[in-house]
Order: C-alpha cells, then sequence, then structure tokens
C-alpha cells in the first residue's frame, strides 16, 4: 500500500489575508494622517505668509503717506481680502488692525496686527504683528 503524501495546497488562508490587510491598513492610516498633517501645516504657513505680506503692504503705504496724515490709517478689526483692500464680504478672510502711536513730534511708531483664516473658518488666536518707527522727513 502507497501512502500518499498530503501536502499544503496552494493558496492563502484567511488568517492570513486578514492579517496582510491589518497590516496594510495600519500603514496607510498613518501615511493618510502624515499627509493631511503635512498638508494642514502648508495651508497655515501659506496664511502666515499672506498676513506677513499685509503688514508689509500696510506699512509701506503709511510710509508714502505725509507724517501729519498717518493717523487716518487708524483701524480696529477690519475685514480685508487677500490684496489688503477693505472687504465685507466673503472674500474679507484676514482682519487687520493699525494703530499708529506719537513717540515724539517728529517720530510715530505704527503696529500693524493681522488675524489669518485657520482651517473651518476660525481666525488665528495669535495675529501676525509688524511695527516699525517713521520719522518726519523720511
Amino acid at each position: 500500500m502507497c501512502e500518499r503524501a498530503i501536502g499544503r495546497s496552494s493558496g492563502f488562508t484567511l488568517m492570513e489575508v486578514m492579517i496582510s490587510f491589518t497590516v496594510f491598513l495600519i500603514i496607510s492610516v498613518g501615511f493618510t494622517m502624515g499627509m493631511l498633517a503635512a498638508l494642514h501645516t502648508h495651508t497655515m504657513a501659506a496664511e502666515h505668509y499672506r498676513a506677513t505680506s499685509l503688514c508689509r503692504n500696510r506699512i509701506q503705504h503709511a510710509r508714502v503717506l505725509d507724517f501729519d496724515s498717518m493717523p487716518l490709517l487708524a483701524e480696529t478689526y477690519r475685514p480685508v481680502d487677500e490684496q489688503g483692500n477693505v472687504n465685507l464680504g466673503p472674500e474679507g478672510r484676514f482682519r487687520r488692525t493699525t494703530s499708529i502711536s506719537n513717540i515724539s513730534a517728529n517720530v510715530k511708531e505704527v503696529t500693524v496686527e493681522v488675524s489669518f483664516p485657520r482651517p473651518f473658518g476660525k481666525l488665528s488666536t495669535r495675529p501676525v504683528i509688524v511695527k516699525t518707527k517713521l520719522f518726519r522727513g523720511m
């Protein structure tokens, strides 16, 4: 009598498939979370850069203005768009505050604060702040 060798049949068992799927799922979720974090960081950095540009543009505007007219730039929490234009509509995503302080008769300090949008429609809790001192005759 001849015994027939019973070998393992080809293919995967259900347990092997489940373990492989679980490992793949864990790796995929980790990769997706990393990509979402990178996207969030990129978006926040871009909005921070836009807010910084708005501050610098406002200070440049103060530099070309007549020294005695600078107090006209003062504003509080004004909605502006990406170009710095006042916009009360949905394009006014940034909030800009400009304050002018008299240091002396010939020196004024210009402070510009811009709050930028965060995901889900909220504004940043820490605005971008740029300050400079301007002298009469500059």
